[in-house]
């Protein structure tokens, strides 16, 4: 999606990992309605309760992430935690890495080497669709070049 002040795109519920949630999220409803229809343990309902609240809070955690593109950073901010802000300039390097299902967090996630020789690693939650995080970067190198282009003076 283009906005006025650069490029940003945000993380959909209609992806792979929001299909994987989804159907683990009416797993666990399921499994509760059974729960309540069999008058279970009440150990069991509130188990199941604590994953079904824990799945929907995860889902909307990754709802709220979000990748900016201005003229001159990336930005990616995340509903509970800082955002994070990255110069173009400072960027020598940056991939997007499918982690596939794993312990780390994400199942996507941007590695950026910079001009000082560091890297940092973004990981992204489980909704990204991977085509729009590599339009995304399209753009990202597109910013890059035009700005080297600019510095030089050339056109």
């Amino acid at each position: 999606m283009q906005k006025m002040s650069g490029w940003s795109v945000q993380p959909e519920i209609l992806s792979i990992g929001g299909g994987i949630f989804v159907g683990i999220i009416f797993f666990f409803s399921i499994l509760l309605v059974v729960a309540y229809q069999l008058s279970s343990g009440s150990w069991m309902k509130f188990f199941l309760w604590l994953m079904l609240v824990g799945s929907l809070l995860y889902l909307a955690d990754n709802m709220r992430e979000e990748l900016t593109l201005t003229d001159q950073k990336i930005i990616f901010s995340r509903w509970h935690r800082s955002s994070i802000s990255i110069d173009l300039s400072a960027i020598r390097e940056i991939h997007l890495i499918h982690e596939g299902f794993n312990l780390k967090p994400g199942m996507e996630s941007l590695s950026i080497k910079m001009q000082d020789g560091s890297d940092r690693h973004m990981p992204l939650g489980s909704l990204w669709r991977k085509r729009e995080l590599e339009q995304f970067l399209q753009a990202v190198y597109t910013q890059q070049n035009y700005g080297k282009k600019n510095k030089t003076g050339k056109t």
